[in-house]
């Protein structure tokens, strides 16, 4: 999740603004950037480094290598390679129709970590769809700090909108598996089910 500040200009809703970054430096040398989106984080950053380098002639020459690094591990190394691994991943694991589904979401939301949430389904004895939220869950928890049922069927796996039935067929068991990992007492689970139950209504209502 991230959020955008807008640079303000008069006159002007904030559906209006720019969304391109722009760099400010105060009378105290400051260096601040704002506006931009989420996805250009890096780039925003490089700019930023690039000036430092170029107002302080003491610092290192050297280049800015974040277009270099990989954000995950496993990352792709393009949109083929991508495309590539579905359809490896398809043929390994011989999934009927209905479950292909699941293959197109886990790949597209997961990545290359897809497949082991998705073996780490088929492994279980639970009903399919309980097994992959499951597994999903564990994924989400260990790997990218959820801490929150929200953080999974909302910010991380977009279920919420995509496949709100899904989240209301299975919200206990959602609930009480992070309950169960961060040992949560009655009252507390009790709450995180009505934030949770007024997430559903309101992505009912939009």
């Amino acid at each position: 999740a991230g959020l955008r500040p807008l640079i303000h200009e008069e006159g002007k809703s904030p559906s209006e603004l720019s969304r391109s970054d722009e760099i400010f430096i105060s009378d105290n040398n400051l260096i601040s950037i704002a506006g931009g989106k989420l996805t250009g984080y890096r780039k925003m950053a490089k700019r930023i480094l690039d000036l430092i380098q170029k107002r302080n002639p003491g610092f290192s020459k050297k280049k800015c290598e974040t277009k270099k690094f990989k954000i995950h591990l496993n990352s792709f190394s393009n949109y083929k390679a991508y495309l590539q691994f579905k359809e490896d991943l398809k043929n390994m694991t011989n999934l009927s129709k209905e479950r292909l589904t699941s293959l197109e979401y886990l790949c597209s939301c997961y990545g290359s970590s897809g497949a082991y949430i998705l073996k780490e389904a088929l492994a279980s004895d639970l009903i399919f769809e309980e097994a992959l939220i499951r597994s999903e869950i564990k994924h989400v928890i260990n790997f990218e700090s959820a801490v929150h049922p929200l953080d999974f069927i909302l910010r991380r796996s977009g279920r919420l909108f995509f496949n709100i039935e899904s989240v209301i067929r299975n919200l206990d068991f959602i609930i009480q598996e992070f309950a169960s990992f961060y040992s949560w007492n009655k009252d507390y689970t009790f709450k995180v089910k009505e934030a949770c139950q007024d997430a559903i209504d309101d992505a009912k209502i939009s």
